[in-house]
């Protein structure tokens, strides 16, 4: 019996010191990316990317006929729909 015993608490610190042993990792790798994460913005101020964001929304607006002119073109641009009706 008290053999027994020794072996399932050997068995135990086993799989405690293995699964704290992933958890370090993962914490560990977390981390990195919380440090790689906060690193990002210093980059580009969020001011001009919400710029950048919102500014195309006029022109794209303007431009709306494009799409439709390319795919009355038969060209393959838009899905198959140039290779379906092929103007003749």
């Amino acid at each position: 019996m008290q053999k027994q015993l020794k072996d399932l608490e050997l068995k135990f610190i086993s799989v405690v010191s293995g699964i704290q042993s992933n958890v370090n990792q993962r914490f560990a790798d977390i981390m990195k990316k919380l440090d790689y994460l906060s690193l990002q913005p210093s980059f580009s101020l969020p001011p001009q990317v919400q710029q950048f964001l919102y500014h195309p929304f006029p022109t794209s607006q303007q431009n709306n006929h494009q799409p439709n002119n390319v795919r009355e073109r038969g060209n393959g641009y838009r899905g198959r729909g140039g290779i379906r009706y092929l103007k003749v």
